[in-house]
This record gives C-alpha cells, sequence and structure tokens, in this order.
C-alpha cells in the first residue's frame, strides 16, 4: 500500500560505500516521492543515485556545486532538497541511515494533537554502545511540510536539527521519539571520528547558547553511558570554547528543561529495567 503524502529528502555527500543499503531502504517505505541531493560528490555516489532512479520513476535528482552557507553546507543541502517538495510530510533521511520495513508506517500516527515531528530510534549498528534512545536526531525526522516553512527550515548553524527542535519548543509544540520504529546507523565510527564530532557538538550547543553547567553535566551522564564519554566531553569543551554564541539563552533554557527531564526518565528506566 502506497504512503500518500510523505517525500523523502536524501542529502548525500560522497556516500557510496552506504547508499545503496539506504536507497533500498527508502524504497520499502512506499512513498511516492524521493529527492536526492548530490553535494560537490566526487565518488560513486552519483552513479549509484542514477542507476536507482533509472529503476523508480519516484525518484528525482538534484546537483549542488556551490554553496551560499558559511557553517553548515548539510543544512543548505536538505533546504533545497525540500524546497523541490509540496507534500504534507517531509522525512530526512541521511545517506547513512538504514530504515527498518514499515519505519513511515509506524511513525505517521504519532503526528497528532501538538507533536509535529517524529523519528525512530537510532541504533549504530557498528557499535551497539553508541546508542542513544532519549533525544531525537536530524535524521530519520518526519514533520510536517507547512511547520517547516514557517519555522525556515535548518538555519546556517552547527546544531540545525536541535535548532528546529527549540523552534518546535517555541511554539508549544513537541518532536518525540518513537520507540517502535527503528532506524539503523551505518557509519563506522573511529576514535578521530567521534573527537571531530563532539567538537562540533559542542560548537553547535555553543551557538544556540546552551550553558556550560548543561554541557558538563551532560557530559558526566555521557561518561556513565559511552566507553568513550571522556574523549566526547572534551571535545565538546574545546568545540564550546573554540566558538562565539550565536543565539538568546530564552529558547536553550527551555530545550535544558527538557532534556533534563528525558535523562532522568532514561536513567529511571535503566534503574527498573535492570
Amino acid at each position: 500500500m502506497e504512503i500518500m503524502g510523505v517525500s523523502f529528502i536524501v542529502p548525500i555527500h560522497n556516500e557510496e560505500r552506504t547508499l545503496g543499503l539506504v536507497l533500498n531502504s527508502i524504497e520499502k517505505q512506499n512513498v511516492k516521492k524521493i529527492i536526492i541531493v548530490l553535494d560537490r560528490c566526487t565518488d560513486g555516489s552519483e552513479k549509484i543515485a542514477r542507476l536507482y532512479k533509472k529503476k523508480n520513476k519516484n525518484i528525482e535528482i538534484y546537483k549542488i556545486s556551490k554553496h551560499k552557507n558559511n557553517i553548515n553546507f548539510y543544512a543548505e543541502t536538505v533546504n533545497y532538497g525540500v524546497s523541490k517538495i509540496d507534500n504534507k510530510y517531509l522525512c530526512i533521511v541521511d545517506a547513512d541511515t538504514f530504515l527498518e520495513k514499515k519505519y513511515i508506517e509506524k511513525l505517521i500516527p504519532h503526528l497528532k494533537g501538538n507533536v509535529v515531528s517524529v523519528s525512530g530510534t537510532l541504533i549504530p549498528i557498528h557499535k551497539k554502545f553508541f546508542q542513544y534512545r532519549e533525544t531525537i536526531r536530524g535524521t530519520g525526522r518526519l514533520i510536517l511540510k507547512k511547520l517547516w516553512d514557517e519555522i525556515g527550515g535548518y538555519q546556517d548553524v552547527y546544531s540545525c536539527d536541535t535548532l528546529l527542535d527549540l523552534e518546535i519548543l517555541k511554539r508549544g509544540l513537541r518532536s518525540d521519539i518513537i520507540s517502535e520504529a527503528t532506524q539503523y546507523d551505518l557509519r563506522k565510527y573511529t576514535v578521530k571520528n567521534l573527537i571531530l564530532q563532539a567538537i562540533r557538538f559542542g560548537k553547535g550547543r555553543k551557538h544556540l547558547g546552551q550553558s556550560l553547567f548543561f554541557l558538563l553535566g551532560h557530559g558526566l551522564y555521557t561518561i556513565i553511558h559511552n566507553p568513550f564519554g571522556v574523549v566526547i566531553l572534551i571535545g565538546n569543551i574545546v568545540g564550546y570554547f573554540s566558538t562565539d554564541r550565536k543565539m538568546s539563552r530564552e529558547k536553550m533554557s527551555r530545550y535544558e528543561i527538557l532534556r533534563l527531564k528525558e535523562i532522568r526518565k532514561n536513567i529511571l528506566s535503566k534503574i527498573l529495567y535492570n
């Protein structure tokens, strides 16, 4: 059965290793439109994308060779893809994220009331101890297109997905993780990648006005849950002090309160489960 009113946006930058698996998982969602945006690809990603387009008339391919954004090229690539759709819902899927069967079908019923953005649980397939269940991520997000346009999509900051959630909170609305829907992170993590990612996250938190107190507190929580928690915390701190703050504290303080509630809930569930 075809799911009406949903379009996929797939931003791609040199993802030939995982792209085929990801597109296979997207095609099985029975959604009518799939927008692929090739961002300055120099590997075999374009060739793979065009092979899939030959077999699937619902795939559209666009290319970006130059960016206007100064900080986050990914945000601009996603926004460009979204500009090509006019459906009720959009789902952003990174080219290293594999969706389980009926992923979208499991998410759609939860978009009701003040819940306007949902995402499935993200599980790193290579390193299961990197799994975090309590917070939404950018990839695999299903969101109302009208709301996306109202907010203005992703902004040119490091943590553009978090800023989107702040704007959702500002409107008295919610983004939820749906535990029965699962997506898999296909990236192979290395310590170097973790450090670079942690530095970016630190910059993003400073950009959005997050307090140093919250960053350190969340870092301690990460240490408990992740064997590389100390490395991640140090990277966060380096990133935090290597950039200027861009946003006010007003939006971020609401987010910090929500995240503390989520973390407390997550810890309690682990205690009860164990």
